[in-house]
Order: structure tokens, then sequence, then C-alpha cells
């Protein structure tokens, strides 16, 4: 069982996706490789940005992507040991200061799956993974209960990364 649970924002998907740099592609498929290897997983809320990107990724004809998306789903997101999937019925209502924090834009909105994957994750998150830096300040300033990390701290330390508490 992952000792470690992280939230990774869809940074992770685009990278997949090849929508940024090659480097950017192999840098993710080897954290993916990783998790494989390492007591940790990833929590994902089902109906997300995140898991249509992910529905996304398996429709590519690409023969790479292919196999990046055949990677993903059965080594990762079909292993209940890797990935717990968080179902609609099972979305907690967000404490009122974080919706607080959208409502007055202070957080996009459409990071809302986000802070929701946190509030009703049936194990303790470690972080979110982004590269949303308005994302990662209003948290550290307003809620720092919800740690976050940026993406290249996460891959330039995993599977360090933070300490545990």
């Amino acid at each position: 069982m992952p000792s470690r649970w992280f939230i990774i924002n869809e940074w992770l998907l685009h990278d997949l996706l090849g929508d940024n740099k090659s480097e950017s592609q192999k840098q993710s498929v080897q954290i993916l490789n990783s998790f494989t290897h390492e007591p940790h997983g990833i929590v994902i809320l089902q109906d997300s940005p995140w898991m249509s990107k992910a529905w996304q990724l398996m429709k590519m004809t690409d023969p790479l992507q292919r196999k990046i998306s055949q990677f993903l789903h059965l080594s990762i997101l079909r292993d209940a040991n890797k990935c717990r999937i968080i179902k609609e019925d099972e979305v907690e209502k967000l404490p009122d200061s974080l919706q607080q924090l959208l409502t007055n834009s202070q957080i996009d909105n459409d990071d809302e799956y986000l802070l929701q994957t946190w509030c009703s994750s049936p194990v303790k998150i470690e972080c979110i993974v982004t590269t949303d830096k308005n994302l990662m300040r209003a948290l550290d300033e307003h809620y720092p209960e919800i740690r976050t990390i940026h993406r290249d701290e996460f891959l330039d330390s995993y599977p360090e990364v933070l300490p545990s508490d």
C-alpha cells in the first residue's frame, strides 16, 4: 500500500499528450515509471479535467502516445495500490474558507476539482503537484493545510519530495 499520496495537476497529461516539449514528455513518463516502483500513489476525481485529458490520451493514434496511455492506464489508473479515484457521490463540500477563495477569484474556478480531491480523499494527501503559481500562493497564504509543490521541484526531488509528517 502506498505510503505517500499525491494529487498531480493536469500538467502531467499535457506532458504525456506531447503538448509540451519532448523532454517534458520523457520526464513525465519517467515519473510514471518511478511511481510503479515506489510506495506512492495518486488521487484523482473521476469527473474532472484530469480524467478528461487521460481519456483524450487514450484516443490518440500516435504509437508513442498509445504506449504511454496504456502504461498510464494499466500500471497506474487501474491499480488500486497506485491510484484512488473519487467518484462523484463521494465528493465532499468544500469548507467555507476554501469556497471563499474560489468565489473571490483568489483561486481559479478551474482548480476547484483539485481542492475537492484534497478534501474528499480517503487517504492522506502529501501535496498537490502543480505548475500554477497563483494556486500555490493562494493556498500557502490562505489555506496552508493544503500543501503544494511546483512540478519542476517535484521532478527534481522525486522520490524524496517533501518530508512526511
